[in-house]
């Protein structure tokens, strides 16, 4: 495990374990490091083309309420390698998970990772993704989110190095008195680099979908492509769909869209 990896003094673990949550989590990250007595790290060496997947499958039984599960998950991809990682979460008590995840990709390496999330419909859960993209690096993600009673998604991408490409997809399903808020922040901070973002919502009587995706480009990122939509489908009068697409752009060499559609 992750404590285990750090007491052991393994570089990855100690180098990676915390750095992105301090920088750049939300209170709630640093209480998951904090409580958290076990975590998860994966590391793929350098030039190791994981040839199997990896999958995760988290099962929360909370009871009663008030109590919370914290989960913590490191990720280290060194330059040149590849992995595809895949997650099922699932819920049937009355608690709350906190999830934090912590994703360093080296120099071209290459990282397919997928979140399949079953939470009860008494279920609440909060999660953050961190990723960081060194040069050339790849990070394709889809987020299936089925049921659950409250349920955060927040995803942030910092392309840290040029010519990286990024790949967020998303599609959320909230039933009777569920609520399933999406929330991603694709930060462009070098020059050359790409994201596509592509999230859906169908979304059921007396159920709620949120979507607030942000793109930043900052003055150093010239020759950005980025791309942003977001579309639901109503199928009852009573359903509701939020959602605020945004660029905030402080580069002039740049090709940026984005877009949001509801229908019934």
């Amino acid at each position: 495990g992750l404590g285990e990896a750090i007491s052991e003094g393994s570089h990855a673990a100690q180098a990676t374990a915390g750095t992105l949550a301090l920088k750049n989590g939300h209170y709630y990250s640093k209480w998951v490091m904090a409580q958290a007595a076990e975590g998860i790290l994966i590391e793929v060496k350098k030039n190791v083309v994981a040839q199997k997947q990896i999958l995760i499958r988290s099962v929360s039984d909370i009871q009663p309420r008030q109590h919370i599960l914290p989960i913590h998950c490191v990720v280290v991809l060194e330059p040149h390698s590849s992995l595809t990682l895949s997650e099922v979460q699932e819920g049937h008590g009355e608690g709350m998970s906190l999830a934090l995840h912590e994703i360093h990709l080296g120099t071209g390496a290459n990282l397919r990772h997928s979140q399949i999330q079953l939470w009860g419909n008494k279920q609440e859960c909060i999660q953050q993704v961190l990723v960081s993209q060194q040069k050339e690096s790849h990070y394709a993600h889809f987020a299936y989110c089925g049921s659950g009673g409250k349920v955060r998604n927040q995803l942030t991408v910092m392309q840290d190095g040029p010519l990286s490409h990024t790949e967020l997809t998303g599609l959320v399903v909230p039933g009777t008195f569920e609520h399933i808020d999406n929330q991603t922040y694709m930060c462009h901070r070098s020059p050359n680099c790409s994201s596509r973002q592509r999230y859906r919502s169908l979304v059921g009587r007396e159920g709620t979908s949120v979507f607030n995706g942000k793109v930043l480009v900052d003055p150093e990122a010239q020759k950005t492509d980025a791309y942003q939509h977001h579309a639901s489908l109503l199928m009852h009068e009573t359903a509701v769909s939020n959602a605020k697409p945004e660029l905030e752009i402080y580069a002039d060499d740049v090709k940026c869209s984005h877009g949001a559609t509801t229908g019934m």
